[in-house]
């Protein structure tokens, strides 16, 4: 069965630049926080993403996650939601609440399908929904719309 996955808004013409602006600033490498608990799947993501030069930062439950966002200051952040302590919807619902992250674009990345796991993602701020096993070219698509709306 292939992965489902969904993007609250699609880009405009298919297209994304190769310089990403932002705030009146050019940056060539978007950064991307990876959040799994799952050490396979973080390298996976990683891989897949490194094609496209992202820089790349990692957490593994929810509690690093919100540290690493402070210090990292991602463009984007692929969330798990099943995760001990934390879970992936109380993290969105913490950056949520918080001026400075906000913005960031949240994709769950989970092997939650049912629509009303899906529906709850988007309650709790996510920009988009992508469930494992995914396909690299699905994760990529996701994440040039999200970057480049952003």
């Amino acid at each position: 069965m292939g992965s489902v996955w969904s993007v609250i808004e699609p880009d405009r013409d298919g297209e994304v630049p190769l310089v990403m602006r932002k705030k009146n600033s050019v940056r060539i490498k978007p950064k991307i926080l990876l959040v799994d608990d799952n050490p396979i799947i973080l390298e996976i993501e990683k891989s897949v993403l490194k094609v496209e030069q992202y820089e790349i930062e990692t957490a593994m439950d929810g509690t690093e996650a919100l540290e690493k966002v402070k210090s990292f200051r991602p463009d984007l952040i692929l969330l798990d939601i099943m995760m001990p302590q934390m879970d992936g919807y109380q993290v969105a619902h913490q950056l949520k609440e918080e001026d400075e992250s906000r913005a960031i674009p949240i994709v769950m990345v989970t092997a939650k399908r049912r629509p009303e796991d899906m529906n709850e993602g988007y309650l709790e701020g996510a920009a988009g929904y992508i469930t494992k096993p995914f396909k690299s070219e699905e994760l990529l698509k996701v994440v040039k719309i999200l970057l480049s709306n952003s």
